[in-house]
């Protein structure tokens, strides 16, 4: 596989370049696969748009008194290597992966300041379980922890499907272990064999609860519902007998 994400946040602009490859064994009683990728992490900094008490910023000049802070605009370039495992059986599914493991770091140079960056290594670990009450319904609760060497994000969600059709689930979510963040509300309905369209609500219960009105997550999905790479017209040969 391949993947291009773009992400901005303040004066930071991160863009990632990353190639996969996944090797996965299929049982009549279980699924399990290891994958791994790698790529190549950008970071821009564009110190134009930060302001400081003590910086200079007339005429055209910016200059922001601080050796700390670029005054124009910096990037630089690093490659990582991400890794994962994931299994799946009847009622049990679950996997863990290591991203963004850099290699060495990178040197960010500009109007005689340096910098060195190196991408935060991000650990995911996901787990669910489900229970089959009849034949239309089916419950479901999954747990999902992130940890980046310094603090630990938890969710935990309880989710229910209908005649394969129409689900809806209901989380929190915390951080540090001892604060709260969010309730997660989340529904979804499969349109069709290929369609399905997913929405999820964040309502914030935490110390921002005051300043942020919650999140949106929109997901149209498509799904080809078929191997790729089946169902080619297989080579034609011509048989010289029948010419």
């Amino acid at each position: 596989g391949l993947r291009i994400s773009n992400d901005k946040l303040g004066p930071f602009k991160y863009v990632k370049v990353e190639a996969g490859y996944d090797y996965v064994v299929s049982q009549d009683s279980y699924v399990w696969s290891i994958g791994m990728s790698a790529g190549i992490n950008q970071i821009s900094y564009d110190g134009q748009t930060l302001r400081t008490t003590d910086g200079i910023y007339t005429g055209g000049i910016i200059d922001h008194n601080d050796q700390r802070l670029p005054n124009g605009n910096v990037s630089g370039i690093i490659p990582t290597v991400s890794l994962g495992a994931y299994i799946i059986t009847g009622t049990f599914e679950g996997g863990v992966a290591v991203q963004d493991i850099s290699v060495g770091k990178t040197d960010i140079s500009a109007d005689g300041q340096s910098f060195d960056w190196a991408p935060g290594i991000s650990t995911n670990f996901f787990m669910e379980y489900g229970y089959e009450v009849n034949e239309e319904w089916y419950l479901y609760s999954n747990v999902f922890l992130k940890y980046d060497f310094a603090d630990l994000q938890a969710l935990v969600k309880f989710n229910a499907l209908y005649s394969d059709l129409i689900n809806a689930g209901l989380g929190i979510r915390g951080y540090s272990g001892n604060t709260l963040e969010s309730l997660v509300l989340s529904a979804g309905y499969v349109i069709d064999r290929h369609f399905s369209v997913h929405y999820a609500y964040d309502i914030g219960i935490g110390g921002l609860a005051s300043e942020a009105s919650g999140s949106h997550e929109v997901i149209l999905r498509y799904n080809l519902n078929k191997p790729i790479g089946k169902g080619r017209i297989p080579k034609i040969i011509g048989n010289p007998r029948y010419l």
